[in-house]
């Protein structure tokens, strides 16, 4: 189920799909006023027009942006949770927010629907792997994979502590490995921090490379 926005469904139908495919991978979508001047990058939405990646010299005719559902809700997941538990009527006081660009109704039994299937994620989520807490220092190491829009992104080292000069971070995005990422955090954490990584339940016993 697609949520349908207003202004994308100005767009003829034969190129319909290929914009809502950009607004989902982030392509900036410009909504440009009825003087814009014809380019490649302009196309033809309603009384008005739409601007892939405006240039400079076109931004005085922008008047807004397409928006994304996770530009009006990047707790997806949790939007949902909430319009399955309070109701349509409170739930609409929310979403309503979104009122210019897509109807509160179907957004209500999209975010109900998706929450009851399992099938909204949040913008972005975290999954902890691993994690310790060393009391002598009061510093902890987590080793944590994050996902975009329930994608894949890293995995992370995060060491922090009481201090802020105590935080240190490290990700690793070439492949979902594991133990590749693990060596190579293990390569550039020095002093306390690579103390604490070697406490981790993975090292132990681990070879050094």
């Amino acid at each position: 189920m697609q949520v349908k926005n207003k202004i994308l469904e100005r767009l003829d139908e034969s190129i319909r799909a290929d914009y809502y495919e950009m607004l989902e991978d982030g392509t900036q979508l410009a909504i440009g006023n009825p003087d814009t001047p014809p380019y490649y990058n302009v196309v033809k939405c309603g009384e008005d027009c739409i601007i892939i990646k405006p240039k400079d010299n076109q931004l005085p005719y922008c008047k807004g942006r397409v928006m994304s559902l996770y530009d009006f809700f990047p707790y997806m997941r949790d939007e949902g949770d909430r319009c399955y538990h309070v109701g349509r009527d409170i739930a609409l006081r929310t979403l309503s927010v979104a009122k210019e660009q897509y109807d509160p109704d179907e957004l209500f039994d999209y975010l109900r629907q998706g929450y009851i299937d399992g099938t909204l994620r949040n913008f972005v989520e975290y999954d902890v792997i691993e994690e310790k807490f060393n009391p002598d220092i009061r510093r902890t190491i987590s080793i944590v994979e994050t996902y975009t829009k329930g994608k894949w992104t890293n995995i992370s080292c995060m060491v922090y502590g009481d201090k802020p000069t105590d935080f240190q971070s490290i990700s690793y995005s070439l492949y979902r490995d594991r133990k590749r990422a693990m060596r190579f955090f293990g390569k550039r954490l020095t002093g306390e921090n690579k103390v604490m990584f070697d406490m981790l339940d993975s090292q132990k016993g681990a070879e050094a490379e």
